[in-house]
């Protein structure tokens, strides 16, 4: 994997769980990365391990180049070296040029072993040789920190393309098994082949030129596409079997999250005077809220109860609107503050950033100085990045131009605040919910600028402050030293302070987003890198031309979602409030409209749950090679756990005892048949010996 821009610390148990003892790669290189040696045993926190290599020189050794680089590598302190030759990049490969240049250096080079072989061939030599493997448990960064954030669209589209295929995978397999339909393998396949293509380095990366991203958003659409249409179509069949015999008109919510659920949902349209509803009779509070369109329709919001892995079913009427009751309103707000039962969120007037984060039961108050607040810094490296680690260099933060109460109901309050800086601007509605304890932040962004980049910066008034990413199948704790870091969905900051009572209080926040992957810390300040805009595919040492337009990226309207998670203790105390916002902030729920109709489902109904709310469920599919079952189970915080699994699809039905290391990837195969048991297996579905 010699062009990789990086590598994450849960590879190791990816590669030896796949089946691969052996990894070659070449950055980060020598000067980015301190290793050890070359060769080293690579570890994951799980305690899986790969002999790694990395290649010692560029790729593109030929003729010249390759003499070259014999003679700068004749001191090394490894005992042996693979050398890649051939034109590499862009296509070629060996020429006889090549090999005839080998074969001189071969005779000429009477002290050194020269031979032709493959990497199984050196890793087995290595193997062979009574050698001190040293041991890197760490991830293998950084090189073109840039990547991590440039062309933010191109970073929507593959989150939202990898959370469609996963959702729509567990319902298909649900209705599948329901319905005794079939399930489309070859459109999953299809469709996952599309996302894989467009995770390339630099197509992932947003260093492909414009033209490029024609493509790479097509591709990536039409696997979105192609996954919707499978979860759409698995949500009715699943809704069709469901008992709404006693109600002319339904909603039916789903929950793709293995644990039980409390999550905003929004209807449109939504009936006059509408009612829901639950399985048990309790009528549930609702707020119209502003709707999507301007033709007459209405929109609600609610706050849905739903069972793991499943659906919870809402009978729709209308009330009278002369015998409508006040309903309660838990939700205080006004231009400068917002709060609900848990927490109180204070906004500072005059910079429209939150001031503080109240929590009502331990009295702790999150932030030293301005949070949230977008912060400009120049930007002059190339697309890449390259040879830059961090952006230092303030150039200002957005103004505020208008705060206001944009919602105040009985479900959700909303303060919108509108910041401008010089022709870009930027929307923040912060939201909270009535009983939920986490702020939804809903951005819109219209940025016009050129060779600048934007983040979002907060500011923290904790002691023994960490920061902790969550990575591929795990996490990682990294050093607040202001170097820009990858990560996936959610990124938490925990450490002491202070409370109201003057008390030490163990304390933290999770940043929960739905599309960003770059960040970084230095000191008590966290920043979530949003935007950069440097020209399309500029590579350095290339300088711009006068008189040239360039076509810039970035630039005009953006839009995402984060979360803020106030939580006591550290991330690992929260870790399963965590990880369901997480799924759910990304999974989505979705609901379906379902008449009248008799069916063997209940109201409301769970397929999949398990016992120990830490364990995550990372997948449900239907095995690539057979009808069976196909579970995928996470460990993250360290603890080895003894769960019990319930699987209930009224078809196949089972409790599935299983042990979780720490830190495990455990893959689990049901038959369809009860008569078989299930077994473990590795990520390529093979039986684990």
């Amino acid at each position: 994997n010699i062009d990789s821009f990086g590598h994450n610390a849960s590879l190791p148990k990816i590669l030896k769980n796949s089946g691969i003892d052996f990894y070659v790669f070449m950055r980060p290189g020598a000067h980015e990365k301190e290793l050890p040696l070359n060769i080293f045993w690579w570890e994951s926190n799980d305690g899986s391990r790969v002999l790694a290599f990395r290649h010692p020189t560029s790729y593109g050794l030929t003729k010249n180049s390759l003499w070259k680089a014999i003679e700068s590598l004749s001191q090394s302190k490894e005992p042996i070296l693979l050398l890649l030759f051939g034109k590499g990049d862009h296509g070629g490969g060996p020429e006889d040029d090549d090999i005839l240049e080998i074969l001189k250096l071969k005779e000429q080079k009477g002290d050194l072993l020269i031979k032709f072989g493959t990497p199984e061939e050196f890793f087995k030599k290595l193997e062979s040789l009574n050698f001190s493997i040293p041991v890197v448990k760490d991830e293998l960064q950084h090189h073109a920190s840039g990547c991590y954030s440039v062309l933010s669209e191109v970073k929507r589209l593959n989150r939202k393309a990898e959370s469609s295929l996963m959702v729509a995978e567990r319902y298909s397999t649900i209705s599948s098994i329901i319905t005794n339909s079939t399930y489309p393998k070859e459109k999953f396949r299809k469709a996952w082949e599309k996302v894989l293509f467009c995770q390339f380095h630099d197509s992932l990366a947003g260093t492909c030129i414009r033209e490029a991203y024609e493509d790479i958003f097509d591709m990536l659409r039409e696997a979105i596409s192609i996954s919707n249409e499978i979860k759409n179509l698995s949500l009715q069949k699943i809704s069709s079997m469901i008992n709404t015999s006693d109600s002319a008109l339904n909603v039916v919510v789903f929950n793709p999250v293995a644990n039980e659920l409390k999550f905003p949902v929004e209807i449109e349209p939504a009936i006059k005077d509408m009612k829901l509803v639950d399985e048990n009779g309790k009528d549930i509070e609702l707020q119209e809220v502003t709707p999507s369109s301007l033709a007459g329709t209405k929109r609600i919001v609610f706050i849905a109860d739903l069972p793991p892995l499943g659906f919870t079913t809402y009978k729709v009427t209308s009330v009278d609107s002369n015998k409508k009751k006040e309903q309660d309103r838990n939700i205080v707000t006004n231009n400068y503050s917002l709060e609900n039962e848990f927490i109180k969120v204070e906004f500072d007037e005059k910079s429209g950033a939150i001031r503080h984060i109240l929590d009502k039961e331990f009295g702790c108050k999150l932030f030293d100085g301005d949070a949230a607040l977008p912060v400009v810094f120049d930007d002059q490296s190339d697309t890449w990045s390259h040879g830059v680690f961090s952006y230092k260099t303030k150039l200002g933060e957005f103004k505020v131009t208008e705060i206001k109460v944009a919602e105040n109901g009985p479900v959700r309050g909303i303060i919108r605040i509108k910041y401008k800086y010089s022709s870009s601007n930027i929307v923040q509605d912060f939201i909270v919910y009535k009983g939920l304890k986490f702020i939804e932040v809903r951005v819109k962004i219209y940025w016009n600028e050129k060779h600048k980049l934007l983040k979002l910066q907060f500011p923290f008034n904790l002691s023994e402050i960490r920061y902790t990413y969550e990575i591929p199948f795990g996490t990682i704790e990294r050093p607040a030293n202001g170097e820009e870091e990858p990560g996936q969905r959610w990124v938490d900051i925990s450490g002491n302070l202070m409370n109201e009572s003057n008390e030490k209080i163990a304390y933290g926040l999770a940043i929960i987003n739905d599309s960003k992957y770059s960040f970084s810390a230095e000191d008590n300040t966290f920043t979530m890198t949003l935007i950069r805009s440097p020209i399309y595919a500029h590579h350095i040492p290339n300088t711009k031309k006068e008189g040239v337009d360039y076509f810039y990226i970035d630039q005009g309207f953006h839009e995402f979602k984060y979360l803020l998670l106030p939580h006591k203790g550290s991330w690992k105390d929260a870790f399963y409030q965590i990880s369901n916002l997480s799924d759910a902030t990304n999974l989505g729920l979705d609901y379906v409209v379902e008449s009248s109709h008799a069916g063997a489902l209940p109201r409301k109904f769970s397929f999949l749950s398990v016992s120990d709310k830490n364990v995550c469920i990372v997948a449900l599919k239907k095995a690539e090679s057979s009808d069976d079952i196909v579970l995928r189970v996470l460990e993250q915080t360290g603890e080895e756990r003894e769960v019990n699994i319930t699987l209930n699809t009224k078809v196949v039905e089972r409790i599935i005892p299983a042990k979780v290391k720490p830190f495990e990837v455990k893959t689990i195969i049901i038959p369809i048949s009860s008569s078989n048991k299930e077994y473990e297996a590795n990520l390529l579905e093979e039986p684990k010996l």
